[in-house]
């Protein structure tokens, strides 16, 4: 458990990352976070409300050095700092970079660091499973090497901010005296879930936004079918992997085994006996702009095994994630 022990934790106004801390701060341990800019009310606000015991510090993916001052003194590092986008201007600069080089720039400073022992970085299934779907299950053991810089940019990004933490941690030399720093990596599907904030940037909640408000119901959701996963379970995923000797150096696929569409969700929500739900039942979508390609196969058994993580059922995250948007407003 805690101790006292500090975790650092990157990205900290994101969505991931605020189911991430409330696990933390429940488990007794300190916690520092870092954003792009402290004076940014929007994205500060609701974590000094929300964890009034978090230290907040100033920190840049793109900018060496920035995390230094965060990461001193700190036991763990969690970086779950990624852009989650699907659609962008520019792949390079808006997915690649920041993915790629922020890993480099937070994994450099954690190995630089001597008090860190144990890095946790999120990851995605989008690193695992490929654009051709093979005919067995994907395991952990598996990496997609078919996206690029032009073929789903973002899943491209996935797979090499993975891989690059992999071979730095590998590579470490570490400051005389400190011990080896291990690494866990957590790769989640689709999330859902509460968010901790009524901010409305990250794709899950966007994503869920549109289907609760009609902008879907013309002419149809998005193509796409999709594994997916709670927050909350993606937070005890992290925490876990960081206090399990038996999770370091793997990585871990926490997902559903099924696959869904928008219309799926939808029709999850149909059934909702909550009346905020049945009053904008009718904003629904009721089909899909296009066929989504088919599900691939893939196993979620060591999250289980090793780190405790079921996944509860896709139905309650979807009602659990509609009410919160509604009651606060976001829809």
């Amino acid at each position: 458990m805690s101790n006292g022990a500090i975790v650092a934790v990157t990205g900290a106004s994101g969505y991931i990352a605020g189911s991430v801390i409330a696990s933390l701060l429940e488990r007794g341990y300190k916690v520092r976070g870092t954003v792009r800019a402290l004076a940014n009310a929007d994205k500060t606000a609701h974590l000094r409300e929300r964890f009034p015991g978090i230290e907040l510090f100033e920190a840049d993916l793109l900018k060496d050095g920035s995390f230094k001052a965060c990461f001193e003194g700190a036991d763990y590092v969690m970086h779950t700092a990624s852009p989650f986008q699907l659609q962008v201007q520019d792949p390079q600069k808006d997915l690649i970079d920041p993915a790629l080089h922020g890993t480099e720039n937070v994994v450099s400073t954690a190995l630089a660091t001597p008090s860190v022992k144990r890095i946790v970085v999120t990851s995605s299934v989008a690193a695992v499973v490929g654009e051709e779907r093979k005919e067995g299950v994907y395991t952990e053991e598996d990496w997609n090497m078919d996206s690029s810089l032009e073929l789903n940019p973002y899943r491209y990004s996935k797979r090499l901010a993975e891989k690059r933490a992999w071979a730095l941690v590998e590579e470490q030399q570490r400051p005389e005296g400190a011990p080896r720093v291990t690494l866990t990596c957590i790769n989640p599907s689709f999330v859902l879930g509460p968010p901790h904030s009524e901010r409305s940037d990250s794709t899950s909640v966007a994503i869920v936004k549109a289907i609760l408000n009609g902008s879907m119901k013309e002419n149809g959701g998005p193509p796409l079918r999709l594994p997916s996963v709670d927050v909350r379970e993606i937070a005890t995923a992290h925490v876990n992997a960081m206090e399990r000797d038996e999770a370091q150096g793997m990585r871990f696929i926490v997902s559903s085994e099924d696959y869904y569409t928008v219309l799926d969700y939808a029709e999850m929500l149909r059934k909702s006996t909550k009346p905020e739900i049945q009053a904008i039942a009718s904003h629904l979508p009721t089909k899909l702009s296009a066929e989504p390609a088919p599900p691939a196969k893939i196993s979620a058994a060591r999250a289980e095994a090793v780190l405790g993580v079921r996944v509860r059922p896709v139905a309650e995250s979807i009602e659990d994630m509609a009410l919160f948007l509604i009651q606060h407003g976001m829809v």
